[in-house]
């Protein structure tokens, strides 16, 4: 429906874990072209058209730059959590100092990814034409021209066939290479606010 047009939606396939998976190549170019014309015969073109943004809702601007807004209290939070389980655990007595040791790892490991991400910054440059995620370690870092955006995939995540979120990634060509980088910006329930999204993305992008 159009009001979920970005969230629960409707499934209509299984979940492919790579893109070059033979039956999702097919599914793509022989069962979505057959959906999209289905789709068309009932929209109009006033369905993809929609008022100029005037306000941000998930971006901060300064001198001309966007700076994806970033939850990072609620990331902080997580990362403590974790990092006081593993120092409980590996405090806790255990029949298995290796297993022990092991989930005291994968906590202080999920503890880093959630500090990683509260201090992980994503800038879109109108006027370099770049964006450009930081964080905490360099090698993690990246660059992209706008000129390199091959565009922007939804993908519904569910739990037990319940919707439970859509994740929006952002995919870019690698220059020389027969591949894409893809960045994952935003992770959100409603459907509103998914599309909100992806017009203050789009604006910001000039596309």
């Amino acid at each position: 429906e159009k009001n979920d047009r970005y969230g629960k939606g409707i499934v209509v396939s299984t979940g492919y874990t790579k893109n070059d998976d033979p039956n999702a190549v097919a599914f793509v170019s022989e069962a979505v072209p057959i959906i999209h014309r289905y789709l068309d015969q009932h929209g109009s073109p006033a369905d993809s058209t929609s008022e100029p943004v005037t306000s941000y809702q998930f971006f901060d601007e300064k001198n001309g730059v966007y700076n994806l807004k970033n939850k990072k209290a609620g990331a902080i939070l997580f990362g403590l959590f974790f990092i006081g389980l593993g120092v409980w655990l590996f405090n806790a007595p255990a029949n298995s100092a290796i297993m022990m040791a092991l989930m005291t790892l994968l906590m202080f490991f999920l503890a880093f990814v959630f500090i990683n991400a509260a201090f992980t910054t994503i800038t879109f440059d109108p006027a370099d034409q770049t964006i450009r995620r930081t964080g905490l370690l360099k090698f993690l870092n990246k660059q992209y021209p706008f000129s390199a955006f091959a565009g922007v995939q939804t993908v519904r995540h569910s739990v037990n066939l319940i919707y439970t979120r859509t994740s929006v990634n952002m995919y870019f060509e690698i220059p020389g290479k027969n591949k894409q980088d893809v960045i994952t910006v935003a992770s959100l329930r409603r459907s509103r606010n998914i599309d909100r999204f992806v017009r203050e993305l789009y604006q910001i992008m000039k596309i």
